[in-house]
């Protein structure tokens, strides 16, 4: 417990030196690197050994023509590229640790993000969901990696494109069609959760004409709503993800499972905090925030266990929103504000820590 309490600590410490929030936000990264490729890898429960027992089973790239995977391509060749070079599991650790922290830096620098800012998203990210997404959703945590890098290039590239002359409207329109099928369709290589995006997506882009005002009052009440009946409503999606998948047909039976009260009070004060400091926010992707975090509050107010895979890939939006954090209070009254907000974030954290399959992750081991 301690070593993970001193990493969310460590993390946070760029917020506050400004000096050297460049230096210590590359540590950082270092840092969540290495707790990742060299942890132990029966840490994070059942997931960890199948993943394993998968491992053992891919072929060396040579031979992986024919291989009938049970997982996506993207995950299997990247596990058989591992394979290749070593047997050894930490191997395949280790290559997956470097591709999933540098995806992130990326990301982290194409919302634009200043270093102390960089460090609060780190912070934020690892207290709510890193151990979970890095350490036990492996191929879901690329195919949020993929969607998230590439869904801000097309947010941003949308937005240029709306300020371009119409003399460059045809190459503009190629460019974000090439890049809009590669936001929906890289990710599916992974996970096949990602399909859904091909319905959400349009959803995302849509909601840029929706007055501000309205998400703000609706977006709460219908958050509401569906805790309390979206089940109903999840049997026709659940179907839908089983044509795709029959993977999924074993949602059906948990539609009612029990909700975790916690993590949907935490979303939707979020939502609520973000929209009445909207004002505030000066950043160019702050529609994209606002409108990712409506799909990730919305989704994540529906009880189950296959919506929670896909309000995951909109959890960029509720990241990013607490990086912007600083920027809503004075020099006077921020250190109470982050005070507060490392506290509660911290109380989340060690709470998953010891409730995750009765303490999952715990104690902290490294490989050898």
């Amino acid at each position: 417990m301690v070593l993970y309490v001193f990493v969310a600590v460590l993390l946070i410490l760029g917020t506050f030196d400004l000096k050297r929030s460049k230096l210590l936000y590359r540590i950082d990264m270092i840092v969540l690197f290495a707790f990742t490729a060299f942890r132990d890898a029966n840490l994070g429960g059942t997931d960890s050994y199948y993943y394993q027992k998968f491992y053992n089973s891919v072929p060396v790239i040579t031979h992986l023509s024919g291989f009938d995977s049970p997982y996506g391509f993207g995950y299997t060749l990247i596990s058989s590229i591992a394979k290749t070079i070593s047997d050894d599991y930490i191997c395949f650790q280790v290559i997956y640790a470097a591709c999933t922290v540098v995806l992130l830096h990326f990301i982290i620098k194409e919302l634009g993000l200043k270093y102390n800012e960089r460090c609060l998203f780190l912070f934020s990210f690892y207290c709510y969901r890193f151990l979970w997404s890095f350490w036990v959703t492996l191929r879901q945590n690329f195919a949020n990696l993929f969607f998230w890098l590439l869904v801000i290039k097309l947010y941003k590239l949308y937005q240029e494109n709306q300020k371009r002359i119409k003399k460059n409207a045809l190459l503009s329109r190629t460019k974000f069609d090439v890049l809009l099928v590669l936001t929906v369709g890289l990710p599916v290589l992974f996970h096949t959760s990602a399909y859904m995006n091909i319905i959400l997506v349009p959803v995302l882009f849509a909601l840029r004409k929706v007055k501000t005002r309205y998400k703000m009052t609706v977006v709460p009440l219908a958050s509401m709503a569906l805790y309390l009946f979206g089940g109903k409503l999840m049997g026709n999606f659940i179907r839908i993800a089983a044509l795709i998948d029959q993977r999924y047909a074993g949602y059906v039976n948990r539609e009612n499972s029990n909700a975790n009260v916690v993590n949907y009070v935490f979303r939707l004060l979020f939502f609520c905090l973000y929209c009445y400091f909207f004002e505030k926010n000066d950043s160019n992707l702050k529609e994209f925030v606002l409108d990712s975090s409506i799909i990730l509050v919305l989704l994540g107010s529906i009880n189950s266990g296959l919506m929670m895979r896909c309000y995951e890939l909109y959890g960029i939006g509720m990241y990013a929103g607490m990086a912007y954090f600083p920027r809503y209070f004075k020099k006077s009254s921020i250190r109470l504000a982050m005070i507060i907000y490392i506290i509660g974030m911290l109380f989340i954290f060690i709470r998953y820590l010891i409730v995750m399959d009765s303490g999952a992750y715990l104690p902290y081991k490294f490989y050898w």
